[in-house]
């Protein structure tokens, strides 16, 4: 039986991924367009203003929870250097 008392929007918040570059380290993690943003570097993503904060947590690199369709996957990737900081 579903429960729909229970306040499920927060997994279904989170900052949709609208575009991926080809060749940035978001693609490379695989990020795909149509993906939605749900945890960055162990923050709750809401919005482009918290996913900025969570990526700027570390300067090495990004891990995030995405949900696609109905499945939750981890990404991860690194920075190599400052420019691949831009997601």
């Amino acid at each position: 039986m579903f429960n729909t008392n229970n306040n499920n929007s927060e997994i279904l918040s989170g900052m949709p991924v609208l575009a991926v570059n080809p060749g940035s380290p978001s693609e490379k993690a695989g990020l795909r367009a149509g993906d939605r943003v749900i945890i960055a570097n162990g923050m709750q993503v809401k919005d482009l203003d918290s996913f900025v904060k969570a990526r700027n947590l570390r300067n090495d690199g990004l891990d995030v929870t995405v949900m696609r369709g109905f499945k939750m996957l981890d990404l991860k990737w690194s920075f190599d250097n400052a420019s691949e900081k831009e997601v």
